[in-house]
């Protein structure tokens, strides 16, 4: 029987899971409760030192998305065995050194026993592919690397073992993050965004979802979870604009994101690159503004995030009216949206930025091998066979896998090889 002091401490964790709580600037004190409170929780739930002075000090800072989501990891995989996480994608491995990956990757394989062969082989790649990325130029990058291609090949070979459901999805219901989500909170934000840029040198454009919307139905959308703004890399300063971000006082900038490529430089040597690609900006209203940048390459404009890239033939901008809001947009509105979305003018409540846009492309790094491993496993519905097909593409056109002569996939065996 659980005890009572984890049902209320299960129940605080609940309460701060919400996007607009966990994202607001919390005062030292809060923080410091939090953290007494989170890290114990931590170690009663996986038993590990390492992780709970983790936990500690990532509370201790104010990183309450980040704990909360490790944390709701530990309960799901831990003893407790309680989902209160609907993430589309398994973030409580990112930004963690080596020993702590170590920990997590020990915590795993004492639970075991506990979890589905498929779910433990998916994160277990996902622990070895942040280590090879974070051990990358050093002595043990090699063996991190040769444990990371195992992984990959146990959760490759799971998630082909068995055939997806075609069975039709009938969870409708909207995350919490969507729950809170408001046109209004979100016209305001966009409003104070748009204007914070543009007074800053920055010219500022729509994109995507919040896109969408101006094109299709003049108004926000309303199953949305955030908004959508553009900035070209090449009229900007990321330093600069970063020091915005974080420097005005009705937002508060929660993240700035690197993507990771492993690229072979001229003389054949694999070499890391981090481009700045995204930046979270939230409102005082609770809503949160990602501010994208994007990079000519060619004939193509794209834009990305640390997990994936999305591809855009070159386009000019041009105004246009949201919810009374004067934006910029692509002038090419329909050859952007179909190349975003297939068939736009349908509106699809639910919908997964990773693997339902037609213009996502992979990324040259074992993170990117192991979430598409990861997301192998869980198309469903219908349309689900034609979907793992489409990725299996898209990972063989990265170069993340191959078919064997015997018509078999299979991990490229000299993938990221130094």
């Amino acid at each position: 029987m659980i005890s009572l002091p984890f049902l209320s401490a299960a129940r605080m964790v609940r309460t701060l899971l919400p996007g607009q709580t966990l994202t607001r600037q919390h005062n030292i004190v809060t923080r410091y409760a939090t953290a007494l409170l989170g890290a114990p929780m931590a170690f009663l739930f996986t038993l590990s030192p390492v992780l709970a002075q983790d936990m500690f000090q990532q509370l201790r800072r104010g990183h309450f998305l980040v704990g909360m989501r490790r944390l709701s990891w530990y309960m799901r995989r831990g003893w407790p065995g309680i989902n209160i996480s609907r993430d589309p994608v398994p973030v409580f491995f990112q930004d963690l050194a080596l020993p702590q990956l170590a920990a997590q990757r020990q915590f795993l394989h004492r639970r075991a026993v506990h979890l589905k062969p498929e779910v433990l082989a998916g994160e277990l790649c996902c622990i070895s592919a942040c280590e090879a990325l974070v051990a990358f130029s050093s002595p043990a990058y090699e063996t991190c690397l040769a444990r990371f291609r195992r992984d990959a090949t146990v959760a490759l070979d799971m998630a082909l073992r068995t055939p997806p459901s075609t069975t039709p999805q009938t969870d409708d219901a909207p995350s919490p993050v969507q729950q809170e989500f408001s046109r209004v909170a979100a016209e305001r934000a966009l409003r104070d965004t748009l204007a914070l840029l543009e007074q800053n040198g920055v010219k500022p454009f729509v994109l995507s979802g919040t896109f969408l919307g101006a094109v299709r139905e003049k108004a926000i959308l309303e199953h949305d979870y955030d908004i959508d703004i553009g900035v070209m890399a090449a009229d900007i300063n990321p330093q600069k604009l970063e020091h915005l971000l974080h420097n005005t006082p009705s937002f508060r900038c929660i993240a700035a994101n690197m993507q990771i490529r492993l690229e072979r430089d001229l003389d054949g040597t694999l070499v890391r690159r981090s481009i700045p690609v995204l930046y979270k900006l939230r409102h005082e209203n609770g809503i949160v503004a990602d501010i994208f940048l994007h990079y000519q390459e060619d004939d193509i404009l794209w834009h990305g995030s640390p997990q994936y890239r999305w591809d855009n033939l070159t386009f000019s901008l041009a105004p246009y009216s949201l919810a009374g809001i004067h934006v910029q947009g692509p002038k090419e509105a329909d050859r952007y949206l179909t190349e975003n979305y297939g068939n736009w003018r349908v509106p699809k409540r639910k919908f997964y930025c990773g693997t339902d846009t037609p213009n996502m492309q992979l990324l040259p790094n074992p993170q990117s091998v192991a979430l598409s491993l990861w997301q192998l496993r869980l198309f469903e519905g219908p349309g689900a066979v034609e979907a793992r097909a489409d990725l299996l593409k898209r990972m063989q056109k990265a170069g993340h896998i191959e078919k064997t002569t015997a018509g078999e996939w299979r991990i490229l065996p000299d993938l990221f090889a130094p």
